[in-house]
């Protein structure tokens, strides 16, 4: 009974600390994303002072966007949608038969494809082809280096897992 006490006594006690302490990240904003914010939507010394004031009460996020201006909060909407509008074009060209103009380059200097090559499997997907369908673009020879290399990674990733 004396331990449960003790314990939730310490419980008590320590949980503020860890607010302050920065340890809660779903409830507190760091140090460099008010820096951001300052630079970003205009956040005045004043503005950072109070947001820092709620962030050591262990004020929320929301408690520290509050004391954004109307203004501040619509450039605020306008970075977050342009920035998600970033990785949604990135996971479509990704997603368009899974190879980027990055992994083709790669691809192009590990398999030595050629530069019809590359445009043909760009091509195709582009035209929403499918892996299968930008294989056909290699030769015999491409394809069992290619093959050979994906099995040597999922080795690799296999041993790696085991340590």
């Amino acid at each position: 009974m004396k331990i449960c006490i003790a314990l939730l006594l310490a419980a008590s006690v320590s949980a503020p600390f860890a607010v302050l302490a920065g340890e809660d990240k779903d409830k507190t904003i760091s140090d460099a994303q008010l820096s951001r914010m300052q630079k970003r939507l205009g956040v005045t010394d004043d503005q950072l002072e109070a947001m820092r004031k709620i962030r050591g009460e262990g004020g929320s996020k929301k408690d520290i966007r509050s004391v954004l201006t109307d203004e501040q909060k619509v450039r605020a909407q306008e970075l977050k949608a342009a920035r998600e509008a970033g990785k949604k074009d990135k996971s479509q060209d990704e997603g368009k038969g899974g190879i980027s103009d990055k992994k083709l380059a790669k691809m192009q200097e590990s398999l030595g494809l050629s530069d019809e090559q590359v445009a043909q499997m760009r091509q195709i997907r582009d035209e929403g082809g499918s892996a299968k369908d930008m294989r056909a673009a290699l030769t015999e020879e491409q394809k069992a280096d290619a093959q050979a290399r994906k099995k040597e990674r999922e080795e690799r990733k296999k041993a790696e897992g085991k340590d």
